[in-house]
């Protein structure tokens, strides 16, 4: 090899040595990396550019909440239910040797039926037997378990069992009375078979409000019952009990609580006494919604009462006497009587229960002359506007029912709106 060519060699490799040198330093060039997604960005961060996708996301439609729903329920009430031994004589068909009572109600039911919750108190027990005479009227009533079957027929679903005469047949007679209600599907309040179930409260939904319902008798002397039932076999009226009741019925779940009286003694008393009105207020202001009374036999005035409760003037409904609904009455006052219908309103937006509308709806009990005599109950006003609604029962006079309409309407006092049918 000739020097010249050794030295172009050389320079060749010389050459090599320095490109290789170069790239080697150079640092290679870094991967984009993709930007990471944290949700959908906002308008005024996007650029504006012809070429962007379009997304994929669409809007979601915002809706305001549906305003909370109103609910509105009608309680009907009735006065005592009671079954004299002329009732039971016209209850009984000696052929088959059964009762039935359902036609002396059924004019009204349609009446008791068009509330959405009918309420009536039992003044009677309900007895086991099969003949006639295996039942008494007063003073010791003991009644078919069919005067129960009727009133269900009739529409009534709570009766309220605290008064004087559901001792009639003994402790044993009040427990088979509720027996039987039970089997019937009927609620019932203001009597126990068990200490436990004393302590139990009937709180029923109706149209979508809690109604708590509670029932007491003035103090009676409690004979033949167990003593460990002698204070809760009957609710006896107690203030601070009922007002303890009150309070714990609330507590339960009510939001709205009826209070039924049985109040005495003043029978055939038009007027209620100073001292029921006492207990009345008392209740009110201690968070009843309401009272309905018992006993007296006659009709008194239904009245909206207003007290201060929780720092605002509350008006609620009393019905201090109902009357009789159901016996053998002994004079033309026993013989009046009526539906009263209590509107109630619930705010969905505050959950308060008031009571917007006290009505009622004249009923006469009317004995048509046959033997044994026949007992019809009837809406006056219906009858009074159909003479064909009396014509057809052989009703002897019609001014007896227009002397009961104005009698009954003098009765109730002005406070009540007056259902003529």
């Amino acid at each position: 090899m000739t020097k010249k060519r050794f030295s172009r060699i050389a320079l060749a490799l010389c050459f090599v040595m320095c490109v290789m040198t170069v790239i080697l330093a150079t640092p290679k060039a870094a991967k984009p990396t993709p930007p990471v997604q944290r949700g959908r960005p906002s308008s005024a961060a996007q650029p504006a550019t012809a070429s962007a996708a379009p997304s994929s996301q669409t809007a979601t439609a915002i809706t305001e909440p549906a305003p909370p729903e109103n609910h509105t329920a009608v309680i009907a009430s009735t006065g005592d239910l009671m079954c004299h031994l002329k009732n039971l004589k016209a209850g009984y068909d000696a052929q088959s040797g059964s009762f039935d009572f359902t036609r002396f109600f059924r004019l009204v039911k349609p009446y008791l039926s068009q509330a959405d919750y009918t309420l009536g108190n039992l003044e009677t027990t309900l007895a086991e037997g099969e003949d006639l005479d295996d039942f008494s009227g007063y003073p010791l009533f003991k009644t078919p378990d069919a005067f129960a079957e009727a009133l269900r027929d009739a529409g009534f679903d709570l009766l309220t069992t605290a008064n004087n005469h559901m001792l009639d047949n003994g402790f044993t007679g009040l427990s088979r009375t509720l027996d039987v209600l039970d089997q019937l599907g009927l609620e019932h309040t203001g009597s126990a078979r068990t200490p436990q179930e004393a302590q139990q409260y009937v709180i029923v939904e109706i149209q979508g409000i809690r109604f708590g319902f509670l029932a007491y008798t003035y103090p009676i002397s409690i004979k033949r019952t167990p003593a460990e039932m002698k204070n809760a076999a009957l609710n006896l009226f107690d203030l601070e009990k009922a007002k303890s009741d009150i309070a714990a019925i609330r507590e339960a779940g009510a939001e709205a609580v009826l209070v039924s009286l049985h109040w005495g003694p003043q029978e055939n008393n038009p007027e209620p006494s100073e001292d029921f009105r006492k207990a009345v207020k008392a209740l009110l202001q201690a968070g009843a919604d309401g009272v309905l009374g018992h006993h007296p036999h006659v009709l008194q005035p239904m009245e909206w009462v207003e007290i201060e409760r929780d720092g605002e003037t509350v008006r609620c409904p009393v019905l201090y006497s109902q009357g009789n609904f159901h016996c053998n009455p002994a004079n033309e006052g026993n013989a009046e009587s009526c539906i009263s219908y209590l509107t109630f309103e619930k705010d969905g937006a505050t959950g308060r229960v008031t009571c917007t509308d006290m009505a009622a709806l004249p009923v006469y009990i009317y004995r048509i002359k046959t033997d044994p005599r026949d007992f019809v109950l009837i809406p006056i006003g219906l009858a009074l506007d159909d003479a064909s609604v009396y014509a057809d029962l052989g009703l002897d006079n019609r001014k007896t029912l227009q002397r009961g309409w104005d009698h009954i309407l003098a009765s109730l006092g002005s406070q009540a709106r007056i259902i003529r049918q």
